[in-house]
């Protein structure tokens, strides 16, 4: 009861500020104890999506403040958004240096359902890495600890949204394993746990897996209606990571039916986002996609794509100038993993 008392401040103490850094960073000057470690946490959470260096500066903040209050749900709390800061950057073991401390504080605090995320978000990173084997056990792991507070009635809803994670990771990890029925089941268990609890992140996130295998299966039509479904709801929550990927997913799709002035038109979206964003991985892979679209244009020459590459320095430069205005538009909502598979931190 403590603890959701705690959760419903701290999500109101987010709202009052209208979800603006520089309204907290403001306001902070002039507070203390838990009131400070809030708003800490809230820098954190609101730069998690736009700019993953400031999510690990206030992330770092957050903990010293925590220890200084011996507040281990926050501590864990913000361990974990560092971690999943890193991740989505790339840096898997950094990404799991940190959740390795949200776990043991998870632990301590006897907060076992946190404990349970972070051992999926675990089997996530490993499977990124590509080490099967380790993913599996740590989504055994998760998918045991489930079971268990499901049998002891505990908090049924987040479990629930925790097992729609898990399905959609163990999907991930068989798909990449080049099957196409087990993934399927999978993406579709984590479907039905999303409806079921009206998750509209995760509703996302199954539709568009399950795009993927439609995909793969050369079966382009339904596939493209999954992914405009997702989205339609990524747009709405306002995951600008995610919306990129299903960008990413939308081009790829008009790619492999030869229509590469619409694939042009979707991956542009995502890089744009990208770059207002600073994220600087999916900036990489757009740039790619864009040079391959204009070597498969008959209309366009080298000299296009050599224009676009030198523009691309002060393109970045200006995207930083753009993303204080940007991330005023941000408002706190639960973050997906933006990959379509992490857990909302």
């Amino acid at each position: 009861m403590h603890r959701l008392y705690i959760i419903i401040v701290f999500l109101l103490f987010c709202f009052s500020a209208h979800a603006q850094p520089d309204s907290l960073k403001r306001r902070i000057q002039s507070l203390q104890g838990q009131e400070k470690l809030k708003a800490l946490q809230c820098l954190t959470k609101m730069y998690l999506s736009v700019s993953p260096d400031s999510c690990v500066k206030y992330g770092s903040k957050t903990i010293l403040m925590a220890r200084e209050l011996h507040d281990k749900f926050n501590e864990a709390l913000a361990n974990k958004r560092i971690g999943y800061s890193y991740y989505l950057q790339g840096e898997y073991e950094k990404s799991k240096l940190y959740y390795k401390k949200a776990y043991q504080l998870n632990i301590d605090n006897h907060d076992f359902l946190n404990a349970a995320e972070i051992t999926n978000l675990f089997g996530d990173a490993y499977n990124q890495q590509g080490d099967c084997r380790s993913a599996i056990h740590y989504f055994t792991e998760t998918e045991k600890s489930c079971d268990t507070l499901i049998k002891n009635n505990l908090i049924k809803g987040s479990v629930k949204k925790l097992y729609s994670i898990l399905y959609t990771n163990i999907g991930l990890l068989y798909y990449h394993l080049d099957s196409v029925q087990k993934p399927l089941n999978y993406f579709r268990n984590a479907l039905m746990y999303a409806i079921e609890i009206k998750d509209s992140t995760r509703i996302a996130a199954s539709y568009s897996n399950i795009g993927m295998i439609y995909k793969k299966l050369k079966q382009f039509k339904p596939a493209s209606d999954m992914y405009f479904s997702a989205l339609t709801i990524s747009r709405s929550i306002g995951d600008k990571h995610y919306e990129c990927k299903i960008l990413n997913n939308i081009a790829n799709i008009y790619e492999i039916q030869g229509k590469i002035d619409s694939a042009m038109v979707y991956i542009k979206m995502s890089k744009k986002i990208s770059t207002e964003m600073v994220d600087k991985s999916n900036i990489s892979m757009a740039d790619r996609n864009i040079a391959r679209y204009f070597i498969k244009l008959p209309q366009y020459d080298y000299a296009l794509i050599q224009t676009r590459y030198e523009t691309g320095k002060k393109e970045h430069e200006n995207a930083i100038l753009r993303q204080d205005k940007q991330i005023k538009k941000v408002h706190v909502s639960e973050v997906s993993h933006v990959a379509f598979n992490s857990f909302e931190v």
